[in-house]
């Protein structure tokens, strides 16, 4: 399935500004499931400096600033993404491609410029569930050598 995505964001102003500095996230990410095929972002009045760059997450940032007087700002993101199916069984993902767990642990251990991996969302404790010596005890009976 073809999707064509148009988003419209203004913002107007009273009084004027002079300076203004923007982040926005409008560009679709080509992953499992979806292909972005065509992106366009248009800010008006026309920024002085733009640029992108991923979050922790993978998504696409785009920074931009704006150094002249206007009362108007106008962004618009057009894309076009193509939609399949997922099949979560297609990924390949440690946890699917028979690793041993001490292979998947050090996969996930710290190393400067590492690329993105989404699983590692999970490697911190959660601010929701307390930390539980049963848990421990649990995981040490799935995770023997």
């Amino acid at each position: 399935m073809l999707l064509h995505v148009v988003h419209e964001t203004r913002y107007r102003y009273s009084p004027p500004v002079e300076n203004a500095h923007h982040v926005v996230v409008l560009k679709p990410a080509s992953k499992q499931g979806q292909t972005l095929l065509r992106y366009a972002l248009d800010v008006s009045p026309a920024p002085v400096q733009l640029h992108e760059s991923k979050d922790s997450w993978g998504n696409v940032r785009t920074y931009f600033s704006l150094q002249t007087v206007h009362a108007e700002l106008k962004v618009t993101s057009d894309s076009l993404v193509e939609t399949s199916a997922f099949h979560a069984a297609d990924s390949i993902h440690p946890a699917t491609t028979g690793l041993r767990w001490e292979a998947v642990r050090e996969q996930f251990r710290y190393r400067a410029n590492a690329s993105y991996d989404s699983a590692s969302e999970f490697l911190f404790a959660s601010p929701y569930i307390p930390r539980d010596e049963a848990f421990v005890e649990f995981a040490r009976s799935c995770f023997v050598p």
